[in-house]
């Protein structure tokens, strides 16, 4: 989500400069500046701001409105759109019950990731890479460490 998350801010912080070159230009020529509308009313900073949560759910969880939001969104930032896939395609991977099948399909995101040259997901399929066989381990009875982690704090 992190990843994802770096790479909407990143346009958003893109869409801001353009937006700001606008104004100077605008202001230069002693026009009124006029942003880009889009289809929703949003302006494309404003439609990488509001998308957020969007990004953080599955389509079949979104309302209508995300769903016009996301489109426009897929639309315009296809790279964003690529990247909420690769994000999709991680969680699901935790939804599998079984630990070999798990650790395929995390080789296969990982070279996935390579292979589209997802450069904002290169560390979290490294950290995967690295740590595979402890991931796995959540595939056994489910569970994580956190409450080993957790005890393990409170008597230090």
């Amino acid at each position: 989500m992190e990843a994802l998350q770096h790479i909407r801010i990143n346009l958003r912080w893109k869409e801001l400069d353009i937006e700001n070159e606008a104004i100077k230009k605008a202001r230069e020529t002693n026009r009124k500046y006029e942003p880009e509308i889009l289809e929703n009313g949003d302006t494309p900073k404003q439609l990488l701001a509001r998308c957020r949560y969007i990004l953080a759910k599955k389509k079949e969880d979104w309302t209508e409105s995300q769903q016009v939001r996301a489109t426009l969104l897929f639309k315009k930032y296809p790279q964003l759109e690529k990247a909420y896939h690769q994000t999709l395609a991680f969680r699901n991977i935790y939804e599998d019950k079984n630990r070999a099948s798990a650790k395929t399909r995390f080789t296969n995101w990982i070279n996935e990731i390579m292979e589209k040259e997802i450069k904002e997901f290169y560390t979290v399929a490294n950290t995967v890479k690295n740590n595979l066989d402890n991931i796995l381990n959540f595939f056994i009875n489910r569970s994580t460490n956190a409450n080993a982690e957790s005890f393990n704090s409170k008597i230090k």
